[in-house]
């Protein structure tokens, strides 16, 4: 079993908090102290923030492999 990862962090009414994977469909948001606590990897300050994951999925997602007909 693979350890859990951090996908993006974001802030809620002064909270921030991380969402965190920890299997394929199984997907949290983890209060930052509670991230750190746990080690989870990247460091909660090099997680992408909510919009920079967001663009970088829909840039991902939009990108075609090769030439177009």
């Amino acid at each position: 079993m693979s350890k859990a990862r951090g996908l993006f962090r974001n802030e809620n009414n002064g909270i921030e908090y991380a969402r965190v994977e920890y299997a394929l469909d199984d997907v949290v948001e983890v209060p930052r102290f509670e991230y750190e606590k746990q080690m989870f990897e990247p460091a909660f300050d090099e997680l992408p923030t909510f919009e920079e994951y967001e663009a970088r999925d829909n840039i991902t997602s939009t990108h075609t492999l090769g030439p177009s007909d």
